[in-house]
């Protein structure tokens, strides 16, 4: 997925990695399909309240909705530049001293071996 600049951006990718239409999502939302279209194109901007549930219902931090940036133990890092088209290794990716978050719970090193021996398994189904 290709993190883009601008709020409106990252509300459209939101939306369209969830597979919903702009009504959808307003419907989830409780607001307007037109409200939904004006802040994909930054005519308009979420308050704090439509902010906290497009939060919720996406599970993606405030602070990414806003500025494309998550905090992880007092270290910023930016998405735009960390997740592009890129190639990573997913060994590499899961070896980085960064702590790896699901749900708001720390995963353990335990955790991201299982989540390791999963990708393993379902790779050797091909």
């Amino acid at each position: 997925m290709i993190i883009r600049s601008g709020i409106g951006d990252r509300i459209k990718e939101i939306r369209k990695s969830k597979g919903l239409t702009q009504k959808k999502l307003a419907d989830e939302l409780g607001v307007s399909a037109q409200v939904v279209s004006n802040w994909e194109r930054e005519y308009s901007y979420p308050d704090n309240d439509d902010l906290l549930k497009l939060s919720n219902f996406s599970n993606c931090p405030i602070d990414y909705i806003l500025k494309g940036d998550y905090i992880v133990e007092n270290e910023r890092l930016n998405l735009s530049h960390q997740f592009t088209l890129q190639e990573v290794d997913i060994e590499d990716f899961f070896m980085e001293e960064v702590d790896f978050y699901y749900k708001n719970q720390k995963l353990s090193d335990s955790d991201i071996n299982k989540i390791l021996k999963m990708i393993d398994v379902m790779l050797s189904k091909k």
